[in-house]
């Protein structure tokens, strides 16, 4: 008996790029809206309900993703301190510091970046300062983010 089976299909690779960059802006946008959030509501008075609604996704996704509201403000900080150049603003000062012999130079540079980031995380401070009283995870984070200036 001559049997020929069918031609075996390949299989063909998974791109996952779309759905790691659909991923990517949702978190984007949970963070935006939180951001603007927090800073006119405070605290307190903003809700992950809020927070998903703003931002058109589910209050499930934001505890996914974040964990929590003191999980946001981690992420708020961090989208801050990278500053608003394509690079962060760590590691462009880093960069800077490394190639750069002058100490008046890296001064300035410093001073530059320094009235980049501070404008975004400033609020933050202040609002983890506020919410560190009542809130022991923002306390932990108040004083990390302490050590980390220091």
């Amino acid at each position: 008996m001559d049997r020929t089976s069918p031609p075996v299909k390949t299989r063909r690779g998974y791109d996952s790029s779309g759905r790691r960059e659909r991923a990517r802006q949702v978190r984007e946008d949970i963070v935006d809206a939180a951001w603007k959030l927090f800073l006119t509501a405070g605290y307190a008075g903003t809700t992950i309900n809020a927070i998903a609604a703003d931002a058109g996704v589910s209050a499930e996704t934001i505890y996914k993703v974040f964990g929590s509201k003191p999980g946001l403000v981690r992420a708020i900080r961090d989208k801050a301190l990278v500053g608003r150049g394509p690079v962060a603003a760590e590691e462009r000062s880093d960069e800077m510091r490394e190639r750069e012999a002058d100490p008046r130079i890296v001064i300035r540079n410093w001073g530059a970046l320094t009235t980049e980031v501070a404008p975004l995380v400033a609020p933050i401070l202040l609002l983890v300062r506020e919410a560190a009283g009542t809130d022991p995870e923002l306390a932990t984070l108040r004083r990390e983010m302490e050590d980390d200036r220091y």
